[in-house]
């Protein structure tokens, strides 16, 4: 587990080897994976998110996703990251960030949703 992100009462996320959901924390339940395979076939490093139907994770290979609440959408083919990973997220509002490495240099991710 590397990345946890909630909204309470409504849905719950643990990414890392890969994204798994709750809609409670009750014990009984089992966590889910959302379509884990058609996803991402790589590790996860964080997930955030404003709302249940705006959340973000980021991981290996340039890995970053944005679920609107029906579709999970990969945008890792336009970070142009082959072997590096982001490693941290903040969302707020309308931007998104993401840092992390590739090779021995530095990378951040700005992005800004365009109304």
């Amino acid at each position: 587990m590397k990345g946890v992100w909630f909204d309470p009462g409504h849905i719950y996320y643990v990414v890392g080897d890969g994204i798994y959901t709750k809609n409670s924390l009750d014990t009984s339940k089992v966590w889910g994976g959302p379509g884990l395979l058609t996803i991402t076939n790589y590790f996860s490093y964080a997930v955030r998110g404003n709302h249940i139907n705006d959340v973000f994770v980021v991981g290996s290979y340039g890995d970053v996703l944005h679920y609107n609440g029906n579709n999970w959408c990969s945008y890792r083919n336009e970070t142009e990251i082959s072997s590096g990973s982001y490693r941290s997220l903040a969302v707020k509002g309308d931007i998104v960030c993401a840092v992390g490495y590739e090779g021995s240099r530095a990378i951040v991710l700005r992005g800004k949703r365009i109304k």
